[in-house]
């Protein structure tokens, strides 16, 4: 079996909604901010990965599991300092 770890940074803008997270484009979780998830998975099964939020969402990556291999993702937003309050508009 392979794992894909993902952690998801604290963070002030999006605080209060979940990031999604699909794994052959069938959504599997969503986390909290600070949040973490594992999930231990075939790498028969399991082609590609990527996150959501909203309407914006991350190119898909293609995974290519070795034997028994473990997998980390970070997940964030780009929008903090200074484009925190300009993102209301």
């Amino acid at each position: 079996m392979n794992n894909i770890n993902i952690f998801r940074t604290s963070q002030s803008a999006n605080r209060a909604k979940k990031i999604n997270i699909y794994i052959n484009g069938k959504k599997v979780t969503g986390i909290k901010n600070g949040g973490k998830f594992n999930i231990s998975i075939d790498s028969m099964s399991c082609d590609e990965i990527y996150a959501k939020i909203d309407w914006c969402k991350t190119k898909p990556i293609k995974l290519d599991f070795s034997k028994n291999s473990n997998l980390y993702f970070e997940v964030s937003s780009d929008i903090k300092g200074i484009k925190l309050p300009l993102s209301f508009y």
